[in-house]
């Protein structure tokens, strides 16, 4: 099943003439992970996210994480990424600018990230499930 933009999120691309610089990608895990490594960085704006796997994903892949100053994203990624209150459109700009135009910023991002995703292996989650159900 593929899904494309809305009619209002086309309008909206289209009043703010931002039609031309975006792009639907279809496919499976591989052209994601794809994306992922050839990605300057993933720009996670989210308000809500419930554990927030392509932050995980990504760094996983190396790719530095820009994202939103949320409890559940501090959670997981800790150090691991730059931050910006996603409530304030100015601060993700300056981010943006100060993290994509240094090579030395992206870098040490990517080192972070590999750091927080050692603790979120599959075999540690398996361990882990396993123990929650030997306790039961």
């Amino acid at each position: 099943m593929e899904i494309f933009f809305s009619k209002d999120e086309l309008v909206n691309f289209e009043k703010n003439n931002l039609k031309f610089n975006l792009f639907h990608v279809v496919g499976g895990d591989d052209i994601l992970k794809k994306l992922y490594i050839e990605a300057t960085a993933l720009v996670f704006p989210s308000l809500y996210e419930g554990f927030g796997l392509p932050l995980v994903e990504s760094m996983h892949v190396g790719c530095p994480v820009i994202a939103s100053n949320t409890k559940v994203t501090k959670e997981i990624c800790r150090q691991g990424v730059k931050y910006f209150d996603p409530n304030s459109c100015e601060e993700l700009k300056v981010v943006l600018e100060e993290t994509l135009y240094s090579k030395s910023k992206l870098e040490n991002l990517k080192k972070k990230g590999f750091q927080v995703v050692e603790e979120f292996k599959w075999s540690i989650c398996a361990d882990e499930t396993i123990k929650v159900y030997k306790s039961i």
